[in-house]
């Protein structure tokens, strides 16, 4: 368990998805909080870059928890960056 390698989702999502099999989705949920036990937390350059490999590897990206823009503003930028170009991009290739 780590917060700070991004490496991992490609193997991780394969992994998963070799064990399910194609049938079953994999979500990857992007952790943004820090937790107990990594009291770094995740910083914001993981964030990002793990939601891009998420995006790239996986059946879709969640983000734990809500970033507030006033309490964690890179964090905040980045989410909402990436979630407002994804959808537009989804927008322009369903039309």
């Amino acid at each position: 368990m780590n917060l700070d390698n991004p490496a991992q989702v490609e193997p991780e999502v394969a992994k998963m998805k070799m064990v399910f099999g194609p049938s079953v989705p994999v979500i990857v949920d992007v952790y943004a909080n820090p937790y107990s036990s990594l009291p770094n937390g995740s910083q914001p350059p993981y964030v990002e870059a793990t939601m891009k490999g998420a995006r790239q590897f996986a059946d879709g990206v969640l983000v734990y928890c809500h970033q507030h823009k006033e309490t964690s503003p890179v964090k905040y930028e980045i989410i909402s960056r990436l979630f407002h170009q994804w959808s537009a991009e989804r927008l322009k290739k369903s039309n």
